[in-house]
């Protein structure tokens, strides 16, 4: 047995009504707010925001009820039933754990875990919005709450506040609160329609990161202003060219952090400079960070 407490580097919170409390008070109707029962739906809780599908709210407790041995998109069928009767039944208050913070840490303490990097759930969804300021409020409200989340216990909570790309200036005026805040990391898209952080647009973005010494996560299910796809979006995010070349390195060192297991990273992807922290899955002469923190949990340094 290991004589330390392992570290969770993709654990979630699920988002409860509180998130959207500071963003329906400047939006209105216009905001997330969460409906039990809403029409044209099945039966359960959903997330509704103006101008997109409905979300649902149960999905992220799921794993409580029913066993996903090929991931989370995968359940065994006999429990198919079992399923559809949670999401039915679905109530916050009878699984605190995913946005309770005091309960957090006493599952903390059950699982034998010592801290856990905590990204979004629903919130991830939403970044297919194109109204920035909108989006942009959406996310500020988001963090304002996982930041009081998290400061029951910073060392083991340790959020990372979702970052909007729509407008870059903005962006940096964004990573810099966060910064003062207190969070050491952000998550960004993983697509973005009809560009990529290959441009030179995203060049001050990288250096408010750089200059605050947050390390950037890019999660599954997070397109910018495009529907779900597949994690081919890193060829989208590294390089203009889908036939094999890589973008430009950078000026300075990047420090990406990724959900993606490292058998899904594509040709263009290990051609971008990183080092990893991990097995050499690059060349020595890459430069910057990537944690891989996928179907794995690590301990970190």
């Amino acid at each position: 047995m290991p004589d330390f407490n392992l570290i969770s580097a993709d654990s979630h919170v699920n988002e409860p009504p509180a998130a959207w409390e500071r963003v329906q008070k400047e939006y209105g109707e216009r905001a997330p707010r969460v409906v039990k029962d809403p029409p044209g739906v099945p039966k359960g809780i959903w997330l509704l925001i103006d101008g997109l599908p409905p979300v649902g709210l149960s999905h992220y407790s799921k794993g409580l009820v029913v066993n996903k041995n090929e991931g989370i998109s995968e359940v065994e069928q006999e429990k198919h039933f079992e399923t559809i009767r949670f999401n039915e039944n679905f109530r916050y208050e009878d699984y605190p754990g995913g946005w309770d913070p005091t309960v957090r840490l006493k599952d903390q303490d059950v699982d034998g875990i010592e801290a856990e990097v905590l990204f979004s759930s629903a919130v991830r969804q939403l970044y297919s919005i194109v109204d920035e300021p909108f989006q942009r409020a959406i996310f500020r409200s988001y963090n304002a709450w996982l930041h009081e989340f998290c400061s029951h216990n910073p060392k083991r909570l340790i959020g990372l506040a979702t970052l909007s790309i729509l407008d870059i200036e903005h962006t940096v005026a964004d990573i810099q609160h966060y910064a003062r805040l207190g969070f050491r990391g952000v998550q960004i898209p993983t697509r973005i329609r009809d560009s990529g952080y290959y441009e030179a647009k995203y060049e001050p973005m990288w250096a408010a990161l750089e200059d605050n010494g947050m390390v950037v996560s890019v999660h599954t299910s997070a397109k910018s202003c495009a529907p779900s796809s597949t994690s081919a979006g890193w060829r989208i995010l590294f390089s203009k060219s889908t036939t094999g070349s890589a973008a430009p390195a950078p000026s300075t060192p990047r420090r990406i952090s990724t959900s993606f297991p490292p058998a899904n990273i594509s040709k263009e992807m290990r051609s971008f400079p990183i080092k990893t922290t991990g097995p050499a899955y690059s060349p020595p002469r890459f430069t910057a960070r990537i944690i891989f923190s996928g179907p794995a949990t690590i301990r970190t340094a």
